[in-house]
């Protein structure tokens, strides 16, 4: 989130309300993580407290809208990519997880340079089909 990654994870512990926030994703952190039902609000959480933490800097009247655009496109992703309360319902479909076999594959596509010999794809006369024909 425009702080690099160490910041990132620390934003993480700090809205999972970890003791420990060192910017390391160690097994408290991923437990934490793990036992959140609702991942769209934990996103939320760490934009809010990202949100705070722009709006208290010197720089918020001048860079303000464009720190705001961004967390916004953040927390946009982020939900997009998450599962709970905010993310696109998911729907099981039977026939994605069907078997693929080989034999349904459609056959590889020639191997040969440009099919010039059969003037795959030239128009028959014109002078770069005589040309390649002639060498």
């Amino acid at each position: 989130m425009n702080s690099g990654p160490g910041q990132s994870v620390k934003w993480l512990q700090r809205a999972l309300g970890l003791k420990k926030v060192d910017g390391l994703v160690g097994p408290q952190t991923l437990a934490a993580v793990n036992a959140v039902d609702d991942h769209d609000a934990l996103i939320a959480k760490i934009i809010a407290l990202r949100d705070a933490f722009l709006r208290a800097l010197k720089g918020w009247k001048k860079f303000g809208k464009g720190w705001t655009s961004r967390i916004k496109q953040v927390l946009a992703i982020g939900q997009a990519w998450a599962r709970g309360s905010v993310g696109p319902e998911v729907v099981y479909d039977a026939a994605g997880a069907r078997k693929a076999y080989a034999s349904d594959a459609k056959a590889a596509p020639s191997a040969a340079i440009a099919d010039a010999a059969t003037g795959g794809g030239l128009v028959t006369g014109g002078t770069v089909l005589t040309t390649l024909q002639s060498a």
